[in-house]
């Protein structure tokens, strides 16, 4: 199965997890299960944006916020974002 492309297709966060910025980073709650994933503030930036910015967007800024070359900022991005679909954080809106 092809993993998701975030923005490009529309996704949004799944329903089922809650979340919140605490200290700079995310909090994310799994509403089923009760488990949480904190975010280092890089993911938070990312997550933060997921829905609203197509990931050229999240790594273009998140290249001159946190100094990163621009590609690797464009890689992590990519592999952040599929990995959040791949795990079901994320959905396709509609």
């Amino acid at each position: 199965m092809k993993a998701t492309r975030p923005a490009e297709r529309g996704v949004r966060i799944s329903s089922r997890f809650a979340w919140q910025v605490v200290d700079g980073e995310a909090i994310v709650i799994d509403l089923r299960t009760g488990t949480a994933r904190g975010l280092n503030p890089s993911g938070t930036f990312i997550w933060s944006r997921v829905e609203t910015e197509a990931p050229e967007s999240i790594a273009s800024e998140l290249s001159r916020r946190f100094a990163v070359d621009e590609a690797a900022a464009a890689e992590d991005v990519r592999a952040f974002l599929e990995a959040l679909a791949r795990e079901g954080y994320l959905e396709e809106a509609g």
